[in-house]
């Protein structure tokens, strides 16, 4: 199992890299968890990699962009009081970016901070928002006005997710990943050229090099400017 360590003025956090879907039921193992699961993911997923989690432990959340708000952490928050969710909780989300922002926000915020997890099932989240601890909610008509940062103290990447993304938004993950091999310089804008083809099949080896490359570039720069103060915004550019 390959492992980045992300340094974090919050906390160190590590991303692993799973090959079996057999991580997802030993994630957590120590204390409370709850699942919060982007509904597709679940619909996909359910009688699949899934089967193997607590059932009665999952928080099904909808995922849209008009979702990306308050109204939808609070419903996360009601779930898992619910549950009677106490300090020692630990929330695992699997899903895309914006499952990543609510939950990751809930997490932050909820008794002034739980254990979190993340598993990102998307090529963008894979390759990049996964880290750098960012969560950012809309409000009203203002896109990313609210958030926080606070990390997961896991990332675990599961490259098989991706074999059922829909191409559009495979392609928007690819092109980030892309772009972040651009800014890496010259070697790293070749090696990516050079998996292209095999990355546009969607195959898991090359998924796994590009996506590892991606991190470690966004690596460098956040581990620099943690908080978005300088150089990181340099990551911006293009959006």
């Amino acid at each position: 199992m390959s492992i980045i360590t992300i340094k974090s003025r919050l906390r160190d956090y590590a991303v692993t890299f799973e090959t079996s879907p057999d991580f997802l039921a030993s994630l957590g193992n120590d204390g409370q968890v709850c699942y919060a699961i982007d509904s597709t993911v679940w619909d996909l997923y359910k009688s699949g990699c899934l089967q193997a989690i607590d059932q009665s432990a999952v928080i099904i959340v909808p995922i849209d962009e008009e979702l990306k708000t308050l109204s939808t952490v609070q419903l996360i928050y009601d779930r898992l009081l619910e549950r009677s969710a106490k300090k020692n909780l630990t929330l695992i989300s699997i899903g895309g970016g914006i499952l990543q922002d609510v939950s990751g926000f809930a997490a932050s915020t909820l008794y002034r901070g739980i254990n979190w997890v993340f598993v990102p099932t998307t090529l963008l989240a894979q390759a990049d928002s996964c880290i750098g601890g960012k969560t950012s909610l809309n409000y009203e008509s203002f896109k990313n006005l609210v958030g926080t940062f606070y990390p997961p103290s896991q990332i675990a990447i599961y490259t098989p997710f991706l074999a059922t993304q829909e191409d559009r938004d495979y392609l928007s993950g690819l092109g980030e990943i892309v772009k972040l091999h651009m800014i890496g310089g010259m070697e790293s804008l070749d090696t990516i050229v050079s998996l292209l083809p095999a990355l546009l099949a969607r195959d898991q080896g090359a998924l796994g090099l590009a996506i590892r490359g991606s991190l470690l570039i966004k690596r460098d720069f956040i581990v620099d400017d943690e908080f978005d103060t300088g150089r990181r915004n340099l990551l911006n550019f293009g959006h």
